[in-house]
């Protein structure tokens, strides 16, 4: 009920449902009404209608107090999260850096702690399982679960098992990003052995704060993807070398998804009158992927400058790849062709089989890799011989070119050998269409040296 006064004479000095702010004024009407000698009636009737109206007030004020709170936590959400927006938007500094050092990941859902898989690599703040593995469990439930958001408040009944790794833990929150990029963010328990209940805002600026997020990957993958881009046709030859009776052509595609990977290929003329031919795959995507590939590349340039045979060259890059790069892994094809001849030397670290394209059409495969990758194996194979025949190719390749999810290798080979049916003249435009597939996570390279061509 709210007091309010009324123009009608006739009337009582209130009535009902106009403002309650009147009530001061009522009552110091009442006050001078009494003061003048009015019915005392009058004034027990003032006091049980003040008493209703404060009773009555009473809830609306709590009422006015929780919207004043809940306005208060939006106020606060909201400026944190421009906080983090900003935050995440500093490209000079890993994502997880960017919105973990001022703390404001873990003030927006006034969570313990909280920990951050994002460009490959984790970043955590505040109080989190200090175990590798913990966290990795952590992180990894989040992202198989696969929501947008995804919460609990009582882990172990949940996830049992991630509990049993991480003990510390009695509650969990967390936002999946693209490539199982995740934040994770937990509640230790209280002596209780209970923890605050994730709150419906909460969940709420977390999906929110996902969205900035997931716009900041977007304008940090598209400036990575640019430098890597133009890193990659830097590192790539402008020009192939022109040989009598050869003709060399090469086609490089990014992967579907847009992603910039390692690979890489070459062909050079050598002082010994012979030309070097390669393929190479550098695990991975990326600007790192990319740097590794332009080091790996300008050291085996040197080696068969310098060196007299294929497997000469490689070792000496295996030796170089050891000290100066011992976590990156590579798969390579180096082969050495004497254009007079059309005979040529072979090695292969983990690659793919070379194939050659004869002038029917049909084809011959090269032998497959006997050793591991570059950066794991621990010797190079001796060279391997084969011929090029007149009038017929040589094909060296990525597994980009040729693989597809969920498929045998073998088919893919067999489909690449069929691109070439109409033998080496085959437009590689057109090889490449057949060859691969379009939505591949991976880049794709191909190489053709086709003898009797000039």
């Amino acid at each position: 009920m709210i007091l309010s006064e009324t123009s009608d004479p006739g009337s009582a000095w209130i009535s009902v449902d106009v403002p309650g702010d009147l009530a001061r004024r009522v009552l110091e009407g009442f006050d001078e009404a009494a003061r003048g000698g009015s019915d005392p009636a009058l004034r027990t009737h003032v006091d049980n209608l003040l008493h209703a109206l404060v009773e009555q007030a009473r809830p609306r004020a709590h009422g006015v107090q929780g919207i004043a709170r809940l306005n208060t936590d939006q106020w606060r959400v909201e400026r944190v999260l421009a906080h983090l927006a900003a935050e995440s938007r500093d490209e000079s500094v890993p994502l997880g850096v960017a919105i973990t050092r001022a703390g404001w990941t873990r003030r927006l859902v006034r969570a313990d702690g909280a920990i951050v898989r994002a460009e490959d690599r984790v970043t955590f703040v505040g109080d989190v399982p200090a175990d590798d593995a913990a966290q990795l469990a952590l992180l990894d439930w989040v992202a198989d679960v696969g929501e947008d958001v995804v919460h609990t408040d009582d882990l172990a009944a949940d996830a049992p098992r991630v509990a049993a790794e991480a003990p510390g833990v009695r509650s969990v929150m967390g936002i999946t990003l693209p490539e199982r990029q995740v934040l994770v963010w937990v509640r230790s328990p209280g002596p209780d052995g209970t923890a605050s209940p994730w709150t419906e805002l909460q969940v709420e600026s977390a999906a929110a704060l996902r969205g900035h997020l997931m716009e900041s990957l977007y304008v940090r993958g598209r400036r990575e993807l640019r430098a890597t881009g133009e890193l990659q046709r830097s590192l790539l030859p402008a020009d192939l070398p022109e040989v009598d009776g050869w003709s060399i052509e090469a086609r490089y595609e990014i992967a579907g998804t847009g992603l910039v990977g390692g690979d890489w290929y070459d062909a050079l003329r050598l002082p010994s009158g012979r030309v070097a031919l390669v393929v190479g795959d550098v695990t991975g995507h990326g600007v790192q992927a990319a740097a590794t590939m332009g080091q790996l590349r300008t050291a085996l340039r040197a080696g068969l400058v310098t060196g007299g045979s294929a497997h000469e060259a490689v070792e000496t890059l295996r030796e170089t790849a050891r000290w100066t790069l011992p976590r990156e892994v590579a798969t390579l094809c180096v082969v050495l062709v004497d254009p007079a001849t059309g005979d040529a030397e072979l090695v292969s670290l983990g690659h793919p089989p070379v194939l050659v394209v004869n002038p029917d059409g049909t084809t011959t495969w090269g032998p497959r890799a006997s050793r591991p990758p570059l950066g794991v194996a621990r010797t190079v194979p001796g060279a391997t011989r084969l011929h090029v025949p007149e009038g017929g190719a040589l094909v060296l390749y990525s597994d980009g070119l040729i693989e597809r999810r969920g498929e045998s290798i073998r088919l893919g080979l067999a489909r690449l050998a069929r691109a070439f049916a109409s033998g080496p003249d085959s437009d590689l435009d057109s090889v490449v269409r057949r060859a691969r597939d379009a939505r591949s996570a991976d880049d794709a390279t191909l190489l053709v040296a086709r003898r009797g061509s000039r």
